[in-house]
Order: structure tokens, then C-alpha cells, then sequence
């Protein structure tokens, strides 16, 4: 942790200017900001926090409406571990990426206190052991991500089978992890790595020209932007910022853009999401049957997990962005997906009243359904 810096300044004669204007200088307080917060939680070191202050969502972990994950930085409990995680990240301790079962045993047995939490998205710990003569010794190492937390997230498929759920395991990015339920936070963690790479002088009347050229459609989804330009962007396709070529400029949405290779540090609101989802809707996309993979291609990737398990068990493709009314044909929200033959649907914000006979689930709650999200029905074919 950063030491505090105590900072004297002489603001007298600034307060006898103020008084002369007939007010006075307000108290003001320069603690902790919650982006001070950020920047330690996204060094390898990690931060220790209390069990009170951990907080899930949708079956994820977050500290102060940050995304973040937990591990435990002491490798000294047993012997050889140290130095079994330094020469291979993957024999130490598991990090923690949901509130899974080990973690939820490890709180029965008051050791969540051995966890620090981190947000970094370069993938390092900074972990410690003792030497045979009792000195410390530390390392920055790359440990593998707990498999227990992939099964309940079912993230990219991890209940397919054990097999499966160890391959995710050993191709775990944890910046791709973060940018895939980035709509549930307010913001994606920040590399250390601060190197700029810059577009050219002339890049904004080029964004501009491409975008009007496109007459403002995402040329992937198809979606017409041309009434929230904002929403739409131009993609360097070889990811060459400064290579301006006409082949090598694809204009897309927010949605499509952020879901590119490469793109994992793009943050697209969750609000944002929803209303290209809308605007998708509303211009015909969607409402055809759609096949699997332009349900993924549509979806927020935080219900991936969802569809993954609904797809596995044989359920038919739902609709996407489906919009939930009353019985007048008012607007009440809009799910992330909706089975309406069977009148079930997932949502990331809760809708404030569910019409009748309608059975509504949060991310979590889908996922730990033991019998499926359908266990109820018939298949709905």
C-alpha cells in the first residue's frame, strides 16, 4: 500500500480574499478516492480487505462496484510451494474469479483472511515465501484461475465436461474474463502498461468520413446507428492505429467493436448495450429466429454462460434483448433473453414488476438452477 503524503498548505491569505466576498472557505477531505482504490487494487501486490466489504454480483466478485478477484499471496504454509508456483504458476494457490465452493468453505473455516484482492488485468501476482532460514522471499508468478469458479460462472462452457472446464482453465486470460461482464461495472481494470499508441493528426475527420460513408450501420451486425453516432465506431482491422488504408477500416457498433480480438481493454456501458440492442430490435434484427450463433453474436457476454448451458441441454435459441411489457402493451423492461413460449427470461437489471406467469432469473440464479433453467417444462421445441 502507498504511504499516506501529508501535505501543509498556508491558505490564509486566500481565506481573508474569500471573506471580503462574504462567504468562507468550505472543510474538504483528501482521503482515499474510489479511482486511488483502483490504482492499488491493479498492482500485483494486491489489497487486503475485510469478509464485510467482499461483495457478489451475478455470482461474481466486486469491492466498491469494481470487478475484482481473490488470492492468496502467502505460499509458505506448506513446503516447496513457493517455489513450485515461481517455477510453475500453476502448482500454487487457485485464484478466485466467483463466489464459488472453496471460497464459500474457506469463510466456514475463518480463513478468508489469508485473501487479498486484486484487479490487475496483466494477469500477475505478487505471491511470498520463507526461505529454509526463515527470511522472506517474494515472487511475481502467473497462477492459474480455480476451476470450481469456471463451473459456476459456467464460463466459456466449463460444465460442458471436466476435460473442457481444465482446457478454459489452462487458456484462462484474465483481461478477456474482465472484459466479458464489463457491463455489469462501472469501468475495466487499467493495464500498468501505460505505452500510447497513437492515432494520426487527422483521425477524427477520417472516423468521421468513414462512419458517413457506412451511412452510419454497423457493418457487422447491421444495426443503423445514424441517430447515436456515438455508438458507432471505425475499427482498425490489423490493429494498426495509424494505418488509415480504406481495406483496413471497418466501421462498428460499440457492441460489435468491443467484441473484436484484441479489444479486451474496451468498455461498453451496460446501458449502452441495451439501447444497440433496442435500436437492433426496433430495425428487424432480432425478432426472426435466430440461430445460436448470432444469439451469442447479440448477447451481452455476461449471459454467455446462460446460453452455454441452455445450448448443451438442447433448449431452443431465444429471442435477445426481448422486451417485457404489460398486459397494455407498455414497456416494463427489456431481458437479456426470453424463452416466450415458455415465458422464462434472464436479466441483468431486475425489472420493477413481472407480468403474470412470467418466471424471471437473475445470472446467478439461472446458473444454479441443479435441474436447468427449464427443469419445469417440456423442452421447448
Amino acid at each position: 500500500m502507498r504511504k499516506p503524503i501529508n501535505i501543509q498548505v498556508d491558505l490564509s491569505r486566500l481565506e481573508v480574499a474569500v471573506k471580503k466576498m462574504g462567504t468562507a472557505i468550505q472543510p474538504f477531505d483528501l482521503g482515499n478516492s474510489e479511482s486511488d482504490i483502483a490504482i492499488e487494487l491493479e498492482r500485483a501486490e494486491g489489497v487486503e480487505i475485510k469478509l464485510e466489504d467482499l461483495e457478489v454480483k451475478q455470482g461474481l466478485l466486486h469491492y466498491k462496484d469494481m470487478q475484482i478477484v481473490l488470492f492468496i499471496p502467502d505460499h509458505s504454509r506448506k513446503r516447496g510451494l513457493f517455489e513450485d508456483a515461481v517455477n510453475n504458476g500453476s502448482k500454487g494457490h487457485k485464484f478466485h474469479i466467483g463466489d464459488c465452493k472453496k471460497l464459500e468453505n474457506m469463510k466456514r473455516e475463518n480463513k478468508f483472511d489469508r485473501y487479498a484482492v486484486s484487479r490487475n488485468p496483466d494477469g500477475n501476482f505478487k505471491i511470498y515465501g520463507l526461505t529454509s532460514r526463515g527470511n522472506e522471499i517474494r515472487a511475481v508468478v502467473r497462477l492459474n484461475v480455480c476451476q470450481f469458479c469456471l463451473g459456476l460462472l459456467n464460463y466459456k462452457g466449463a460444465r460442458e465436461s471436466s476435460q473442457h472446464r481444465w482446457q478454459v482453465a489452462q487458456e484462462f486470460d484474465i483481461n478477456e474474463f474482465f472484459a466479458s461482464y464489463s457491463s455489469l461495472f462501472k469501468e475495466l481494470p487499467r493495464s500498468t502498461d501505460n505505452r500510447k499508441i497513437g492515432y494520426s493528426d487527422d483521425w477524427k475527420e477520417i472516423s468521421a468520413r468513414t462512419r458517413n460513408q457506412a451511412n452510419y450501420t454497423c457493418q457487422s451486425c447491421k444495426v443503423n446507428l445514424s441517430g447515436q453516432k456515438n455508438l458507432l465506431h471505425v475499427h482498425h482491422i490489423n490493429g494498426i492505429k495509424s494505418d488509415n488504408t480504406y481495406a483496413n477500416l471497418s466501421v462498428l457498433c460499440a457492441d460489435c467493436h468491443r467484441k473484436q480480438p484484441c479489444h479486451d481493454c474496451m468498455h461498453v456501458s451496460h446501458e449502452n448495450i441495451q439501447l444497440i440492442n433496442q435500436l437492433r430490435r426496433e430495425q428487424g434484427i432480432t425478432n426472426s429466429p435466430l440461430t445460436w450463433d448470432e444469439a451469442f453474436k447479440y448477447a451481452d457476454p455476461a449471459v454467455h454462460g446462460v446460453l452455454s448451458h441452455s445450448q448443451r441441454l438442447g433448449y431452443m435459441v431465444p429471442f435477445i434483448a426481448y422486451e417485457l411489457t404489460d398486459r397494455h402493451g407498455h414497456h416494463i423492461s427489456d431481458l437479456e433473453v426470453a424463452w416466450t413460449n415458455i415465458k422464462e427470461g434472464i436479466y441483468i437489471t431486475k425489472p420493477a414488476v413481472v407480468p403474470p406467469g412470467w418466471k424471471l432469473f437473475s445470472i446467478e440464479e439461472a446458473l444454479h438452477q441443479t435441474k436447468g433453467l427449464h427443469s419445469q417444462h417440456q423442452l421447448p421445441f
